[in-house]
């Protein structure tokens, strides 16, 4: 897996490279916020089928629901943890503009 260097000196970040850092936060950001959605279909199906089935089905299917949630937050938790490494040494002032 190639690794790309995000030792970035925000002095010398032109134009091009804050809109392409905004792109990359924006697409992250769209990122977690489909993880969030996919964690809460998981959960509310899961509290569905404990009140539709019954015996057994009752449950192992929400378990199983639940279990597969609990992965997605894992998932969202480890790609926000990794977004923010990248870009948290990148400072910008309240105007919105390089330091």
């Amino acid at each position: 897996m190639k690794y790309i260097n995000y030792d970035y000196d925000n002095r010398k970040m032109i134009q091009r490279d804050w809109l392409a850092l905004d792109r990359t936060l924006l697409a992250y950001e769209r990122t977690h916020l489909a993880y969030l959605r996919t964690i809460i279909s998981f959960l509310v199906a899961a509290l569905t089928f404990s009140n539709v089935l019954s015996g057994w089905k009752k449950i192992m299917v929400p378990l199983i629901l639940a279990v597969s949630a609990v992965y997605f937050l894992v998932l969202d938790l480890r790609m926000l943890k990794r977004m923010h490494d990248r870009t948290k040494h990148i400072c910008i002032k309240p105007n919105g503009s390089a330091l």
